[in-house]
């Protein structure tokens, strides 16, 4: 039996918090599982590049598997 891949979801919270600060920061970190980011990709590529920090999530529906970083 194959294991299963965890799935994490991050909420980012308020807009002008720290949330999306957050968000950006967990996801440039290699973890065992996927982390989906639920908040609005502008605020967050705008928080990642305030920051300086390299930031490219790709969108996910409910159809669609999110892709990994292995996967670009």
């Amino acid at each position: 039996m194959a294991a299963r891949v965890p799935l994490v979801a991050l909420t980012a919270g308020e807009p002008a918090g720290i949330g999306p600060d957050l968000c950006v920061l967990a996801a440039r970190k290699s973890r065992p599982g996927r982390i989906v980011i639920l908040g609005d990709p502008a605020v967050l590529r705008e928080r990642a590049r305030t920051r300086g920090v390299a930031f490219d999530a790709p969108d996910y529906g409910p159809h669609r598997q999110p892709r990994s970083r292995h996967d670009r």
